[in-house]
């Protein structure tokens, strides 16, 4: 058992490079007086005592019971960042080897930890597949105290397709996960990556996302944390090339005193791009959620179109969620929205409903269900799709 400083410092300094050690030990620890984590502080991942290389349990039965309801084409399994080679079905998936950057543009130091401590992850390459194969990734998270690293990386070549569902699952409660993904997408390429938290009730989760798209590539990235004490999604995409399409798509639910918070940030770096956010949050009882999206347009990318909704129901009067739409726009021809609105159920719909004979359990469960529905109808996988409704409807 040791803290995240302690550990870093013992690893062998072959692995680390020096710019990246350098840049770990210049942040600042994230805390509430900066603005992206006023609302909660992280102190205590860097400095309280974990396990970082917990022995494995994971079980061939475990494996099954959680992605028994998921259809697939291939299955990569992960537990606390390690690929086990044992549960996976890769089939012609072409996987690499971890590459460590020297790369010093990073967020915050938590994503620099994530660059020096992961060991693993999946590191998917895919080119000449004109048709979309859907690849699942279950990443299992177990042992007492654990403190778990994941980088996965995917890089689609140009005029490749690829659909990707990553489930988050936790075996135990103490565990704490600090997770990247980077997704490149090259000229005339597609990539949808889902990823569902299905994490126990002490677990705690942050995510840092980067996606680079080239010139008419379409990436689709979706966010659903059904369940987890804490989880914090930290999305930016950097459109390089013109005419590159991104649909971002996100269901939150805190419940009881569970916190989830989702950051998005795209950046319109070239003409004629277009982005799509929807996101929409549900809180119940001391459920807390925050939702903080940005859309920024350079002065030369014109004919940018931007559309930016968030939209959340408070189901009680302690429940409480944050939300701050942002636009930052240089250029002139563009067309850029956002709306945001927060809550509770409309009385007089429930009123009709009742007054049709439908008992208010039901009607509320009805418009609650009606509320989430076109956040869910974004997942092209139907048996996905209906892993998300049912999670989210047993909460309801």
């Amino acid at each position: 058992m040791q803290n995240l400083d302690t550990y870093i410092h013992s690893l062998s300094e072959k692995n680390i490079a020096p710019e990246v050690l350098a840049t770990y030990n210049s942040l600042d620890i994230p805390n509430k007086k900066m603005e992206d984590w006023k609302f909660r502080d992280t102190q205590d991942w860097f400095q309280g005592a974990y396990n970082f290389s917990p022995a494995s349990i994971l079980t061939s039965r475990d494996v099954k019971d959680s992605i028994a309801d998921i259809s697939y084409d291939a299955l990569l399994v992960f537990e606390n960042g390690l690929y086990k080679s044992d549960f996976s079905q890769p089939q012609h998936i072409q996987l690499e080897d971890r590459k460590k950057s020297s790369e010093t543009d990073f967020v915050n130091k938590l994503e620099v930890a994530n660059e020096i401590c992961a060991q693993d992850g999946a590191r998917i390459h895919v080119s000449n597949s004109e048709s979309s194969q859907h690849i699942l990734i279950a990443s299992f998270y177990s042992g007492a105290d654990t403190y778990a690293f994941q980088k996965n990386t995917v890089y689609i070549e140009s005029g490749s397709q690829l659909t990707i569902t990553e489930i988050h699952i936790s075996l135990s409660n103490s565990v704490r996960v600090n997770h990247a993904l980077t997704i490149h997408t090259e000229e005339h390429s597609s990539c949808e990556y889902t990823t569902v938290h299905s994490l126990h009730n002490d677990a705690q989760f942050i995510q840092h996302v980067r996606i680079q798209q080239e010139a008419e590539s379409k990436a689709t990235y979706a966010t659903f944390p059904v369940s987890g004490k804490y989880i914090r999604s930290w999305v930016q995409v950097d459109k390089v090339g013109e005419q590159a399409h991104t649909h971002l798509n996100g269901l939150f639910f805190p419940i009881l005193k569970e916190h989830c918070e989702q950051y998005i940030f795209v950046n319109h770096l070239s003409p004629s791009c277009e982005t799509h956010k929807l996101y929409k949050g549900l809180a119940n009882d001391s459920g807390f959620g925050v939702f903080s999206g940005k859309v920024y347009v350079a002065r030369d990318a014109q004919q940018t179109n931007a559309v930016q909704t968030n939209k959340n129901i408070l189901l009680s009067d302690t429940a409480k969620i944050h939300s701050k739409p942002q636009l930052e726009i240089y250029a002139d021809d563009v067309s850029c929205s956002h709306g945001s609105t927060t809550g509770q159920i409309d009385k007089d719909a429930l009123w009709y409903m009742q007054s049709r004979g439908i008992a208010y359990a039901e009607a509320i469960q009805l418009l609650l269900s009606g509320f989430i529905n076109d956040v869910v109808q974004t997942v092209s996988i139907e048996s996905v799709r209906e892993r998300i409704r049912t999670a989210i409807v047993h909460k309801l």
